[in-house]
């Protein structure tokens, strides 16, 4: 009769820990989606603000092209004695840049983007850690 107590007790207690078990792989399930929603989150900020600090250079670098541009312009036209010339001569040149980035300069910036944009996407992948949102990044 005791080996039969001592086995019923031990069945209840392997119940008990299979119900344990079934609730810490619900925990852990739990903690791997929290990762994963924190880990998407810091993703989309860091490439947010990698596309939106590059518009922002962008705009400033065009504006000043766009200055430098009328200057030129006003220039050749003072030396040339004709201001028309002067800005013809500039929109020519810009013409030629246009054709030339167009012509080798696409590829070019698919690479840089994707080398970009895969840096931020692949930063932490070999860390297994749970990801720290840092200022210094």
């Amino acid at each position: 009769m005791l080996n039969f107590k001592n086995k019923l007790l031990d069945f209840f207690h392997i119940k008990e820990e299979a119900a344990q078990i079934e609730e810490d792989v619900k925990d852990l399930a739990s903690a791997k989606l929290r990762y994963y929603k924190l880990w998407v989150f810091r993703l989309l900020v860091r490439m947010t603000s990698a596309i939106s600090h590059s518009l922002i250079v962008g705009v400033v670098v065009v504006l000043a092209f766009l200055f430098l541009a009328f200057a030129a312009a006003y220039a050749l036209g003072e030396y040339w004695n004709n201001t028309s010339l002067g800005f013809l001569a500039i929109g020519g040149f810009f013409l030629l840049l246009l054709l030339i980035v167009y012509k080798w300069g696409a590829q070019k910036m698919q690479k840089i983007w994707l080398k970009k944009m895969s840096d931020i996407y692949f930063a932490n992948e070999e860390d297994e850690t749970m990801p720290q949102l840092r200022d210094d990044e």
